[in-house]
């Protein structure tokens, strides 16, 4: 589809009234010690599916300063795809396969990942997607940063700082 055709077709599916056939939540982890980044999805299906999905999670870097063709030697890349954490297999995409899936029904995926020294974790995302079995066809998508960072307005780890602390300064007024 062109790109004169984008408002159109996206208009026809927001008035439409259809929900998504499923949301996504994810939370991720940081231990600096260990450089393990540690992730939970939880996938709500509001819709039966005819075969499985395939969930994918996508580690990507910004604030990479380097040459680019036709320009300067410390032009700003974003968003580099740094490593296909779910969805690899023999050089191929294949994103990890969820089976047995039912209207109403929660799925929970944890993965634990080490990234790479070379990695500056501080200006990682993780873009994760549901798409159908054929991967042809993308349900539902989120990003959140890869450190420390949750769908939810208020992520558990933030919670638990200020329970710590017990005192929070709002300034200034």
């Amino acid at each position: 589809m062109g790109r004169t055709y984008w408002e159109d077709a996206s208009n026809e599916i927001l008035n439409s009234g259809d929900t998504a056939d499923a949301n996504i939540g994810a939370r991720s982890l940081w231990d600096e010690n260990t450089r393990q980044l540690s992730i939970d999805v939880e996938i709500y299906y509001h819709k039966e599916q005819n075969l499985f999905n395939r969930l994918t999670i996508a580690l990507t870097e910004s604030k990479i300063f380097g040459y680019q063709g036709g320009g300067s030697s410390n032009y700003e890349h974003n968003h580099v795809l740094r490593d296909l954490i779910t969805g690899v297999s023999s050089g191929s995409w294949t994103g990890e396969k969820i089976d047995d899936i039912t209207a109403g029904e929660w799925k929970t995926i944890h993965i634990d990942y080490t990234v790479d020294a070379s990695i500056d974790i501080d200006n990682c995302e993780l873009g994760i997607f549901l798409t159908e079995f054929t991967n042809s066809n993308i349900l539902t998508g989120v990003k959140v940063h890869a450190k420390n960072d949750s769908t939810n307005s208020l992520s558990s780890n933030i919670f638990e700082n200020i329970q710590a602390n017990k005192k929070l300064k709002v300034y200034p007024n």
